[in-house]
This record gives structure tokens, sequence and C-alpha cells, in this order.
């Protein structure tokens, strides 16, 4: 036999020996096993990611505060001297501030700050997105993750990381303005809130997709995002119909929760709406205390400096030595540092009413921040405890509508409250925070009679 037929035969075995079972698509070597990729869902990444992202938007808001103050305030009072005193400025940018603290000016501004909440809710309502939704859905997505024990101390460091935006936020925006005017801070805070914006596609999902598969067990590619898409909407719609589910539902029903939740509902609700004194509070110092806005900024650090050492270093002392003189459990202790810390914010509106000097007025904006803080924190946490757990998503859903109404009811009523004041002549302009002391006394009234259920307690 030649060489050229020893070839031959050997490639014919080749062929002849290959399993019949094989196919000739089919490679030799096997691909490596898929590994299964790492989702940082429930770490301490994935935790800080939402922080990020809610102090980033937080910060949004608060380093365009100051500058949309002085352009609202500079164009009300280019339209007042053009009707009064017309030649007499040439535009808004030319007229000087402390020309523009005059009474019908200052009503006017006030009159805006209030109706500036509502458009910007006006794209939660429309498209159910924008700064306001991010917030909500990042806020309930950080607790989603948390044991029942560790769900309010998540809270407090949220809320510690939104203080601490504020703090770096709000002087920010004051040194810009001094130097050059508000159009660069009113750019770097859409820049700012716009970069944040781009980060949440990166936050993974916290649910499981109840959604239908296929005849073969999978969803096509194609459709997995569809049908993900499909599932947010639906829930978002049936989270709003679950306030009036029926008893036979497995949704959260406002008629059919328990006394000490509905009590909680409440408490959120007029926290909200006293929040909502913090966007008149730089005009009405900047009113009462004849100082620029760009100077108030200074008043918004302090108070958010002290309220963070506040947060992590009394209000944890104060929880340890509940625990161990009284013998608390966690959810028992957070209510009563829910008591105490919602006790001050009446004095907080008493002084901010009352405050002539720059120490009063930031000690009372103090107090109120600890008791915001506090109470949004605290209070959540015990609603939380006292529902299942299969519940706690749509006890989210409700809270959030509950807050959201709060702002949306509190935001115009102060604006117009100080308005009113403002054109009374009356120089304490008291007549916003007396209401919102006069609510935050009924919501101390209503947390100290709270009682856990016993199951809650144990």
């Amino acid at each position: 036999m030649s060489i050229d037929e020893d070839l031959v035969c050997d490639q014919d075995e080749l062929h002849l020996d290959t399993d019949g079972s094989s196919d000739e698509f089919e490679p030799f070597v096997s691909p490596p096993s898929a590994r299964p990729r790492r989702r940082f869902l429930g770490t301490k990444y994935h935790r800080y990611l939402l922080f990020f992202i809610v102090a980033g938007l937080d910060s949004t808001v608060f380093v365009l505060n100051l500058p949309l103050t002085r352009v609202y305030e500079s164009i009300a009072c280019y339209q007042y001297y053009s009707a009064h005193e017309p030649g007499r400025f040439s535009n808004p940018a030319s007229i000087p501030e402390q020309e523009c603290k005059i009474a019908s000016v200052q009503q006017e501004l006030a009159r805006v700050k209030g109706i500036e909440f509502l458009f910007m809710m006006a794209p939660v309502r429309q498209r159910g997105e924008g700064v306001w939704t991010q917030v909500v859905m990042n806020n309930d997505n950080v607790t989603m993750q948390d044991a029942d024990k560790s769900r309010a101390t998540t809270f407090l460091q949220l809320t510690v990381a939104v203080l601490i935006s504020q703090a770096i936020s709000t002087p920010l925006a004051s040194v810009l303005m001094a130097k050059h005017g508000t159009t660069l801070p009113i750019a770097f805070g859409y820049g700012l809130g716009l970069s944040v914006c781009f980060m949440c596609p990166f936050v993974p999902e916290t649910i499981h997709l109840s959604t239908s598969k296929t005849a073969d067990g999978e969803q096509p590619p194609g459709e997995a995002g569809t049908a993900s898409l499909h599932a947010t909407k639906q829930g978002r719609k049936a989270r709003m119909r679950g306030l009036f589910a029926s008893k036979g539902s497995s949704r959260v029903s406002v008629w059919l929760l328990s006394p000490a939740v509905l009590a909680s509902l409440v408490i959120l609700f007029v926290d909200s709406f006293n929040a909502a004194t913090i966007n008149i509070v730089v005009q009405y110092a900047s009113k009462k205390l004849s100082i620029p806005i760009s100077s108030v900024g200074s008043l918004v650090t302090i108070r958010a400096v002290v309220t963070i050492v506040i947060i992590l270093v009394v209000v944890p002392h104060i929880g340890r030595r509940l625990e161990a003189k009284r013998g608390l459990d966690s959810h028992s202790r957070d209510l009563w540092l829910a008591r105490i810390t919602m006790s001050v914010c009446p004095l907080g509106f008493a002084l901010l009413a009352t405050g002539r000097s720059v120490a009063v007025i930031a000690a009372g904006m103090v107090l109120v921040a600890v008791s915001w803080a506090c109470c949004n924190s605290l209070v959540r946490s015990i609603a939380t405890a006292m529902v299942s757990p299969e519940r706690i998503s749509g006890l989210y859903g409700v809270v959030n509508v509950f807050q959201a109404v709060g702002a949306l009811v509190g935001n115009p009523l102060l604006a117009e409250l100080l308005a009113m004041d403002i054109k009374s002549g009356n120089d304490w302009i008291s007549l916003p925070f007396g209401l919102a002391g006069v609510l935050s006394i009924l919501s101390s009234a209503i947390i100290w009679a709270v009682r856990l259920p016993p199951t809650t307690a144990n």
C-alpha cells in the first residue's frame, strides 16, 4: 500500500469513528458554563448606590433653591417697579436686592414659590417619572432589603445622606451666586440632577416579576423587557387601586388597616405638610432678617450639620439607654425615640415664628429638622413592622401617596399664609410657622397615643 492510500484510509477512519449522535453544527469543545451574573441586590453596594442617587437628587433641589428664589424675586421686583416707577430700572438684573424686600414683591414671591412645587409634581402626575418619583422609588428600594430590626437604621442612614448633600450643596450654591450670579448655579443644579438620573438604570430590581412564561418554560428575550415594563406600570396602578381594596384582596386597603397604622399614616402626612416650611424659610429669613438670599445658605448648612451630629450621636445614645434601662425591643425603642424627638418639634416652630436673630432661627430650624428626620424614619419603620411581609410594598405605596398629598397641600397653603402675613404688615411673619406648630402638637399627641400590638412588640 502506498503512502497516498494510507492517508486516504486514515481520513476514512476519522470520519467513520465519529459518534453517530453528533451534529455537524455542534462544536467539538463545549463552551464554558455560563457563570451566574453577580447581582448587588441586598448588598451594601446596592444600598450605597441608592443613597447616592437620593442624595444627589436632593442636592439638585437645594442647589436650585437659592438662585431660583433670587430669579423669581428679581422678576417680581422688576414688574412692580415697571408699573409704579417706569424707567427706574432697565432690566431685572439691574435692581439691587435690597430694593426687592418691600411687601408687594415679597407677597408675589411667596405665591410663586408655592406654585413652583405644583409644576415640579406635574411630570409625576403625567408620566410617573421625574425627580420626586425617583426619590420615592429609591427610598422604598433601599428599605426592601433590610430585616425589621435594621430598617429604622437604614431610614436614618438615608436621612443622614440627604442632610450631608444639603450641607454641601447649599454653601456651594451660595458661593456660586456670590461670584457668578444666578446662571451658573442653575445650570450646575440641572446638570447634577440629569447626571444622577442616568445612574438609575444601574439599580437592580428588588422584586421578582410575576409574568407568565412561554410553553417552553422561558420568555423570549425580546418579550422580557416589554413584560418588565408592563409589570412595572401595572404595579403602580395596582398600588393606587389598593388604597380602597376589598377585604378579600391581597392589596393594602386604608379602611382595613389597624388604628396604629392609620395613626402612623396621619403622622407622616402632617410631617410631610410641615416639611414644606423648608421651601419658604429662605424667603422668610431673608425678609425678616434683611439679609441677602445668598447669605441664607449658611442657615441651611448649620441646620444640616447640627442635625447630622444629633442623628449620628445623640439619637443612638438615647436608643441604647432605652434598651438598657427599660429592656425595650427594637420596635418599642423606635416608638419611644419617635415620641421624644417629635416632642421638640413644636418648640422648633415656636422659635422660627418668634425669632429675630440668626441664632434663634437656626436653633428652630435644627429642632424641626431633627424631628422631621426621626419622624420620617422611625414612624415608617414602626408602620412597616405592623403589617405582614407580603404587604410591605403596598404599604409603602400608601405612605408615598399620603406624603405626596401632604406636600402638595402644604407648599401652596404655607406660601399663601406667608403672603398674607407679609401683606398685613406684621413684622413677626409667624402665621405659616404657627400653623405648622399647631399641627406638630397634634402629631406629637397622636404618636404618644400609639400602642404597638403584642405580636409586633415581641
